[in-house]
């Protein structure tokens, strides 16, 4: 071997420790908890059945799997980044502006009411109560601690960057020995029924991916006519459809957002009601595309489905608030068939 062929080795060889390395350090920094990793493992659950339904949809062999889960990470990341990005910058300032003029107007109606209650001193000192309540809350400051807050709570239960990213590209990898898997745990555990739930979990994967989008492009059209501003229809249209892999309560979210950002940008009552019947046709396109194809119904009352996923929330953060509703509708469903035995 030549020098210039040793020299190219060693610098290979480098590269390949430095990598690892950094590879090593990422894994010890955001998996170094038991939490850290429960929330790895369900966004690995539900990146593998996302990314199978995408490849479904797009009729991609498995074994292309993986370059789907990276095309999909990147396209998930960039997209739902510059659109809440451009949505953030485009509310906040009209949104303090209004609250501003909330703050200003307080004054004012508060001797206006004053006078209508003079003769009530009682009801004087609670109206200056909540008014200087109202005057020490509203402001910029809070619509910053509130956002703040929000997104605190994102980043801290939903994990890390690397942690998504990771678990789309592991999953990826595993997604073509996933029967394998499912069969080897089904024989292990039959009374279990791995392959019940796996059935389960991908069919819902798929109908929330095909009924998310649907209810996306919806609110792009209806936010395009309603705001006139193709960055915050896309920014809405975006949140919305992954707001939709949550069960329930994932759509309500949705429409608040909707429904604040019409209220700041368009501050119309015509206009709210506008985006109502834009969401309401929404949800109606939701419910036709998923009964044209295999849907899943899970039999469980409505409280049990928020208390779900609450419960998902507390146990796996943001993953778990997708996974919460089908998971523990299986085992409701597995605890209900064994006590019939």
């Amino acid at each position: 071997m030549d020098r210039k062929n040793l020299m190219r080795v060693i610098l290979q060889g480098e590269a390949a420790f430095l990598l690892m390395a950094f590879a090593f350090y990422l894994v010890v920094r955001n998996l170094s908890t038991i939490y850290g990793w429960i929330v790895f493992l369900a966004w690995l659950t539900f990146a593998m059945y996302v990314v199978e339904a995408a490849a479904k949809l797009f009729k991609v062999q498995k074994r292309f799997s993986a370059l789907v889960g990276v095309i999909t990470a990147i396209l998930l990341l960039i997209g739902l980044g510059i659109s809440i990005f451009y949505l953030i910058q485009s509310i906040i300032p009209p949104l303090t502006r209004s609250i501003d003029n909330l703050v200003t107007y307080l004054p004012k109606l508060q001797e206006t009411v004053g006078e209508w209650a003079q003769r009530s001193d009682v009801l004087t000192r609670v109206l200056n109560e909540i008014s200087s309540e109202l005057q020490s809350l509203v402001g910029a400051e809070t619509v910053k601690n509130v956002l703040l807050s929000v997104g605190r709570f994102v980043t801290q239960s939903g994990g890390s960057l690397f942690q998504i990213t990771l678990a789309v590209l592991v999953s990826g990898l595993l997604i073509p020995y996933k029967d394998k898997l499912v069969n080897f745990a089904d024989r292990k555990l039959p009374a279990a029924k791995f392959k019940q739930l796996d059935l389960m979990l991908g069919q819902y994967a798929l109908q929330r991916l095909v009924s998310g989008f649907a209810l996306g492009v919806v609110l792009f059209i209806g936010n395009i006519i309603i705001l006139r501003n193709v960055g915050l229809a896309l920014g809405i249209a975006s949140l919305a459809f992954v707001l939709d892999f949550i069960p329930y309560v994932g759509p309500f979210f949705a429409f608040i957002i909707n429904a604040v950002v019409v209220l700041v940008v368009s501050p119309k009552w015509l206009s709210l009601l506008f985006s109502l019947v834009i969401f309401l046709t929404g949800q109606g396109v939701e419910q036709l595309v998923a009964a044209t194809m295999a849907s899943v119904q899970f039999s469980i009352p409505f409280i049990v489905a928020i208390a779900l996923v609450i419960f998902g929330g507390v146990v796996a953060g943001v993953p778990g608030l997708i996974l919460g509703v089908p998971i523990g509708a299986y085992l409701i469903n597995l605890w209900s068939k064994s006590k019939e035995i």
